[in-house]
């Protein structure tokens, strides 16, 4: 992980430990919001030779908005198979549902199961993994935030003619020693500023992480 994701990855965690426990899941606006502030002034620091000038914010904004919309949606989508899984337990115990949320499928299942035991022991269950996913979420989300914003500074450079033509946007592994063997494929792998990447499997993606707690990065080469 490299130094802007270790100072960024914080408050990505307690962004979410504030929403995981939450009955609702934060919308696009506010993880937009969040990139921006928490993450973009960061990577804006890079020396892109752009102008930190009012049409280059728009245009960063507008990548940004564009790539964080699915952050959400997952979100979302795991909060209703977390549900379903309380509606085929047949619980009645509306305190069960509020136990679930923030959770994967595989914790809710667990969960549920200790609550039909002891709804006390389920309680200290679910925050163990709502603390545990909070944390893998806040690395693979950091991966990803960083990336997507770096990916939207670069682009936005690109497009008012910063970077020449030559440059190139490069997938790097971390120096964590546990490096998977799809990660370990990926490395050095080059794309245009506004191109992607290609998985090992043969699909298209726009920025690391590959999987749950990634610790992949982008490097901008050629742009100096």
């Amino acid at each position: 992980m490299n130094p802007v994701a270790q100072s960024v990855r914080p408050k990505v965690l307690n962004f979410y430990l504030r929403h995981l426990p939450a009955a609702h899941i934060p919308d696009l606006e506010n993880v937009t919001r969040y990139v921006e502030e928490a993450v973009v002034k960061q990577v804006a620091r890079t020396p892109t030779g752009a102008e930190q000038d009012r049409d280059f914010d728009k245009l960063v904004k507008i990548e940004i908005y564009k790539l964080a919309g699915d952050t959400t949606r997952w979100l979302a989508s795991q909060q209703e198979l977390v549900l379903r899984e309380v509606r085929k337990s047949g619980v009645k115990d509306p305190r069960l549902s509020r136990l679930v949320m923030g959770l994967n499928t595989v914790q809710a299942k667990s969960v549920i199961e200790t609550f039909t035991r002891s709804p006390y022991a389920a309680n200290r269950l679910a925050g163990t993994y709502r603390r545990r996913r909070a944390n893998t979420i806040a690395t693979t989300e950091t991966t990803k935030w960083v990336s997507v914003a770096q990916r939207a500074v670069w682009g936005a450079a690109k497009k008012q003619g910063y970077l020449p033509i030559w440059t190139r946007v490069v997938w790097k592994n971390s120096r964590w020693d546990r490096v998977c063997d799809r990660c370990r494929l990926m490395n050095n792998q080059p794309s245009t500023p506004d191109g992607m990447f290609i998985t090992p499997e043969g699909f298209w993606i726009y920025t690391p992480p590959l999987h749950p707690n990634c610790r992949c990065g982008i490097y901008l080469k050629g742009g100096d």
